[in-house]
């Protein structure tokens, strides 16, 4: 879309990206739409190996699970088989853990900061019987942990220890 008034484009690029003006606070009902042509191209090429990714991010999320001692766990449900696009844990310490990880070069992610209950762009349009209270306590706890098909070994383990170091010696 091309125009000269900057409201419309500011507009039109929200709508392309949730609705979001800030990360993660859905303004307008939008949606993602950002696929080009280049990366139709590349996702064309990476779906030949999606099955081989995908059991690659399995094997990560076993080994977190295995060793991650003293977070909440995604919980594995009977009869299904997570793809783990997202790897999330919880801990009432989410923030603090958060800088830690980054002060040590791991960029863990926040995705749902904001319940979608509560967003301004769906504001009157989400009817409760109340406060959606165990879901505004579990945003302020989740943390996103990198899980990618290339993630090492290696970074895996040191992810795993700095979490472990610093949650263990956390009053609980």
């Amino acid at each position: 879309m091309v125009t000269n008034n900057a409201k419309l484009a500011k507009k039109v690029r929200m709508l392309r990206t949730h609705g979001w003006d800030k990360h993660y606070i859905s303004e307008l009902s939008g949606c993602n739409a950002c696929l080009d042509e280049i990366q139709a191209a590349v996702l064309r090429v990476k779906l030949k190996h999606l099955n081989i990714n995908i059991q690659k991010r399995r094997l990560i999320a076993h080994y977190y699970r295995q060793m991650l001692t003293s977070v909440t766990l995604p919980k594995k449900r009977d009869k299904t088989r997570s793809t783990y696009h997202q790897f999330v844990i919880r801990t009432y310490f989410r923030n603090e853990l958060k800088m830690v990880l980054e002060a040590n070069h791991i960029y863990p992610l926040i995705h749902y900061p904001v319940p979608i209950h509560m967003q301004p762009a769906y504001n009157g349009y989400i009817k409760t019987s109340g406060r959606l209270k165990v879901t505004e306590g579990i945003s302020n706890t989740i943390l996103s942990l990198p899980i990618y098909p290339e993630l090492t070994l290696k970074e895996q383990k040191l992810i795993i220890r700095r979490i472990n170091e610093y949650l263990q010696n956390m009053p609980f």
